[in-house]
């Protein structure tokens, strides 16, 4: 278990500075790639979690320009990515963010209360 977080460790800070190098030119280049997919998959998660109950707190990990905060402006979500591309992003290592487990707060542990759409992880508010 040692050898693999150390692996991840040099692996990320490897990320961080070629992230760091390219200044943010990877999220421009995604952008160009999901303009020539036929459905963005964040339209998809957005158009779900709208069925959520209002106020939902929602951690997207790996956000790259928060399109899933802005899409969902009646919920909660914190984003989070390497590089802050925008105000609603919080730029972090995300290994190293504090999660509960969905739901946990709430002591719920049902399909129907939890949802996980890519890196995203959601918790009814209650």
């Amino acid at each position: 278990m040692r050898a693999r977080k150390g692996r991840a460790r040099r692996l990320s800070d490897a990320l961080a500075g070629l992230v760091g190098f390219a200044g943010g030119q990877y999220h421009t280049g995604f952008a160009e790639q999901v303009s020539k997919w036929p459905v963005n998959p964040v339209d998809i998660f957005i158009r779900e979690l709208r069925s959520y109950p209002k106020g939902t707190v929602i951690g997207d990990f790996g956000c790259g320009v928060a399109a899933l905060a802005a899409g969902l402006p009646q919920h909660k979500v914190h984003s989070f990515d390497l590089v802050a591309a925008n105000e609603r992003v919080t730029a972090c290592d995300i290994a190293n963010v504090r999660r509960r487990a969905p739901c946990g707060a709430h002591g719920a542990n049902r399909g129907a209360d939890t949802a996980r759409a890519g890196n995203a992880v959601c918790a009814n508010a209650a």
